[in-house]
């Protein structure tokens, strides 16, 4: 059995809290980095701080007042995984749109050209 975190919930949902954590436990717990956990402010810094302990990723992009999705914030969280080397697997998570099947082939199409 392998043990993996997630930056989820108010413990983890901030850069203070998850490194806590992820201290206590020694450092070695790989952690799944949730775009869409952190609170805004701090959610590159939390993504570059999570990028070196990546288990995986789960894509869960931020949303215009219209329902579209915030490309140029989902490409700029993967550049900077992709600045500091990381390659992951990924998974979509959509929580709005028509039908889920929809929004995740489009969360894909927009990954896929990134």
């Amino acid at each position: 059995m392998r043990v993996v975190t997630e930056n989820f919930r108010p413990l983890t949902s901030t850069v203070s809290g998850w490194g806590s954590v992820l201290d206590q436990a020694g450092g070695t717990v790989p952690t799944i980095i949730d775009f869409g956990n952190f609170q805004a402010e701090e959610k590159a810094e939390g993504v570059a701080y999570g990028a070196a302990k990546a288990h995986s990723i789960h894509a869960k992009p931020d949303y215009h007042a219209d329902g579209s999705v915030d490309t140029e914030d989902l490409r700029s969280m993967f550049q900077i995984l992709k600045e500091r080397g990381r390659q992951v697997p990924v998974s979509i998570i959509a929580d709005k749109g028509e039908t889920r099947w929809d929004r995740i082939n489009a969360i894909k199409s927009l990954i896929s050209a990134m």
